[in-house]
């Protein structure tokens, strides 16, 4: 007993000394597009990383730098030899400084994580304008050395069926069970099966050498939307917003339950802006659009003080500054086919009145 016993440990003392070769020291957020939100702030615990996302618009993305140290004396491998996996709407990559993908004995090496929204999600897919996904996804370290770089850019590898720690699970049972049986067995037989199981070990510990930097993922895409209708109407002058998805028509958003459920206020400003559609400042009625560029033009527009000597000469040319900036800009207002477009471009206008324009 004591024999087999011993012999067990011995075949896995492999494993035993190399649980933590491998640590990540440091993770921090290094770019990201402008609407990209975290949820969560990205943090790690031993060799995994958490990262919960927003996304609203596709090819939007985040990048997180994190520094990886190898604290033995092997050198590491970074490995993708595994089917690597996308997702259907997500891609995860992750970019190395150099071509150099060998973390080396008592060495750091430098990773960006970078996370993609690539692909477009049918709307049958959204609840309340939003979709969500977990994903878990693995970078894996290896002794083994196979040429899977490409111009130091590397795809993430989908997590095996079979985790790290599940294979830990499985050899520390299959060497108990070797132990026990090898009490009860007398048949030569069953004998050499047990030496057979017991000599597996070494072969799944060898597996275990690939160390696995784990990455779970809670991903959301918002498609809620606000556009801005902002009147001239003397009597009522201000801005209107109204709540929709994203890529919607002005025609698909009239047969929502948001268009509905507006005040006649709200429908009243949308629909005779739509009706008076004419982007020509010489009707009494008419509708266009100014994009965030307008106000930029408007925004270095210099007015003059009261004080000033020649302030009509020049209030004046500051006004015609303006009509300027509005004929460069201004399009054509909402139609019934356009595509909608955010706050965050634009605005549209609806004037009742030339007169109460400016």
């Amino acid at each position: 007993m004591k024999k087999i016993l011993f012999l067990v440990v011995l075949l896995m003392v492999p494993f035993l000394v190399s649980a933590k070769d491998v640590e990540i020291k440091k993770l921090e957020l290094v770019d990201k597009s402008a609407a990209v939100v975290e949820l969560e702030p990205a943090k790690f615990n031993d060799l995994k990383l958490d990262f919960k996302l927003k996304f609203t618009k596709r090819d939007e993305f985040i990048k997180y730098k994190l520094v990886i140290r190898n604290n033995s004396d092997k050198d590491y491998e970074i490995d993708n030899s595994s089917t690597f996996n996308e997702g259907k709407f997500i891609k995860y990559e992750y970019q190395l400084d150099s071509n150099e993908k060998i973390l080396k004995a008592k060495s750091e090496i430098n990773m960006v994580v970078v996370i993609t929204y690539v692909k477009d999600i049918d709307n049958d897919k959204f609840v309340n304008g939003k979709y969500s996904e977990n994903n878990s996804v693995a970078i894996e370290l290896s002794n083994e050395s196979e040429d899977v770089i490409d111009n130091g850019v590397m795809r993430f590898t989908t997590n095996p069926e079979t985790s790290t720690s599940d294979l830990i699970k499985i050899v520390v049972i299959i060497a108990i069970m070797s132990a026990i049986l090898a009490l009860v067995v007398k048949s030569k037989k069953g004998k050499v099966f047990i030496i057979i199981m017991m000599l597996m070990i070494p072969v799944m510990v060898l597996a275990l050498e690939k160390i696995r930097i784990e990455v779970d993922t809670y991903v959301e895409i918002d498609r809620n939307r606000v556009f801005i209708i902002k009147t001239h109407i003397c009597e009522n002058a201000g801005e209107f917003e109204y709540n929709y998805l994203d890529g919607m028509t002005f025609a698909e958003f009239k047969n929502t339950d948001n268009y509905r459920e507006l005040d006649s206020e709200h429908k009243n400003v949308l629909d005779r802006s739509i009706e008076y559609n004419n982007a020509t400042p010489n009707s009494n009625r008419y509708s266009f659009y100014l994009p965030k560029e307008y106000d930029s033009c408007i925004s270095e527009i210099e007015w003059p003080d009261t004080s000033d000597e020649g302030y009509n000469d020049k209030y004046q040319a500051a006004e015609d500054a303006v009509f300027a900036c509005f004929t460069q800009y201004r399009s054509t207002g909402p139609r019934l086919e356009d595509k909608i477009k955010n706050n965050g471009e634009g605005s549209y206008y609806y004037n009742g009145n030339a007169v109460c324009f400016w």
